[in-house]
């Protein structure tokens, strides 16, 4: 299993923050370490490869949150 630092971006960073906060699921494991106005870090514990993880992340937020099509944001591994 493999850790990684992931960077989110937007200009609605709290929306992203409430979903990721101790985010869990098969597949991942995250916890919310630094927010700003507009970007977040999350550690996160991942079965799968970096750019996996980050696929995964983006695509869980669009697929699982009533805000995910609708808010422009962006992940990245750090």
């Amino acid at each position: 299993m493999g850790k990684y630092n992931v960077e989110l971006n937007s200009a609605q960073i709290k929306h992203l923050n409430d979903f990721f906060k101790d985010y869990q699921d098969e597949h991942v494991k995250c916890e919310l370490v630094e927010t700003t106005k507009i970007k977040s870090m999350l550690s996160v514990e991942s079965d799968m490869d970096a750019a996996a993880t980050e696929a995964y992340i983006k695509n869980t937020f669009k697929s699982k949150s009533q805000y995910g099509m609708a808010i422009y944001y962006s992940v990245h591994i750090r």
